[in-house]
């Protein structure tokens, strides 16, 4: 997991990048875009590379309704030069008298459709109070959910246009306005639906961008008290929770060290850290930190996955840090891989370890696989 990746913002990114490449692709198909529209798209599809792929498909879609102009079966030519020559006023009649007749036909339909409903539901309703009588013991309904009010509604309305700012504020570096709004708002709408999706907001802000470890968590402990649906559905958010409550104790001074080690791109760092808090969660995102840094960003999969820890454990120079790369790798291997004999192997390496914690874990894995 990219633990500094926030995932809402690059949600909300996304959307914002198709909204704009959409209409710009639809338009390069059947006419050529103007400079700006062109520099606009070619910068969208570099950032979002998944861009490409619609692209694709916008052409490939294009080319199945084309057809030359010499393949028309009929010249429609003259009719066209005939519908231009009329007046202005005639071709403005003829198209309020079309939008009308379209207009009676659906109200027509949309009648009828009314009153067939009308007369299937009362029919509906006779024959299931019918059933209902006959049937015992009866059933009792769920009870009703209750109806959004209107202030619950403007509430809520309140909420998403400051995430969306607030959004497009981190997108434009001002990350301490962003949080600055989103808490202003969340103090007048707690109440409201949306406010456990903009408390998860303002926890990403605050550990991913501002890394204001003490805000952050108090940031999670709201939404986890108040939120409990939302906070447990965010597997980001609960590895993120517990990471807080391990440094707590040091003031967030383990997550600060982890963010200076990401910043420098330094594997010694990162690997300082796995010795100085063996065991631990932080450790854990180190090593995954590490991997990254071996292997790059981009190689993804359940076998890379594995490569990268391997390689990992090959430029470890403390044997604290090898037996905790050798834990993963054994878990990895037993759950994702499925691969028994690695497994075994890596766990019998951890075990052999001088560090007492770890070595038990390694015993404790070792015991489950026979």
């Amino acid at each position: 997991m990219q633990y500094r990746l926030s995932s809402l913002l690059y949600a909300w990114r996304w959307r914002r990048a198709q909204k704009t490449a959409g209409p710009l692709m639809a338009k390069a198909t059947y006419e050529p875009l103007e400079s700006e529209e062109r520099a606009r798209l070619n910068r969208l599809c570099r950032e979002f590379p998944q861009l490409d792929k619609e692209q694709e498909q916008f052409e490939r879609f294009a080319k199945q309704f084309h057809v030359a102009g010499e393949q028309l079966p009929i010249d429609l030519s003259g009719r066209i030069n005939v519908a231009l020559s009329e007046p202005l006023e005639y071709r403005r009649q003829r198209l309020v008298g079309v939008y009308a007749a379209t207009l009676a036909i659906a109200l027509l339909v949309a009648g009828i459709y009314a009153g067939v409903m009308l007369i299937e539901g009362s029919n509906t309703d006779g024959r299931q109070e019918t059933a209902q009588q006959a049937s015992a013991p009866a059933t009792v309904a769920p009870a009703p959910q209750e109806p959004i009010t209107p202030a619950m509604a403007a509430m809520n309305g309140r909420l998403a246009r400051a995430m969306e700012e607030a959004c497009r504020m981190v997108d434009d570096s001002d990350r301490i306005g962003a949080a600055t709004l989103l808490e202003e708002t969340i103090a007048d709408a707690s109440d409201a639906s949306l406010a456990g999706e903009a408390l998860l907001l303002l926890a990403d802000i605050e550990y991913t961008y501002l890394q204001r470890y003490d805000q952050a968590l108090e940031a999670f402990e709201t939404l986890r008290g108040s939120h409990p649906d939302i906070f447990d559905s965010r597997d980001e958010s609960m590895t993120r929770y517990e990471l807080l409550l391990e440094a707590k104790h040091e003031e967030f001074a383990p997550l600060h060290h982890l963010d200076a080690a990401r910043d420098h791109g330094s594997f010694q760092e990162l690997e300082r850290l796995v010795v100085q808090y063996p065991g631990t969660l932080l450790a854990q995102v180190a090593i995954e930190e590490m991997g990254r840094l071996v292997k790059g960003p981009e190689q993804g999969g359940m076998l890379n996955l594995a490569e990268a820890l391997e390689e990992v454990r090959a430029q470890c120079s403390e044997p604290v840090a090898a037996a905790q790369v050798n834990l993963l790798l054994g878990d990895h291997y037993r759950g994702a891989l499925n691969d028994r004999a690695r497994a075994h192997a890596a766990y019998s390496r951890a075990a052999a370890s001088d560090h007492i914690a770890l070595s038990h874990r390694a015993h404790q894995a070792l015991s489950r696989l026979e």
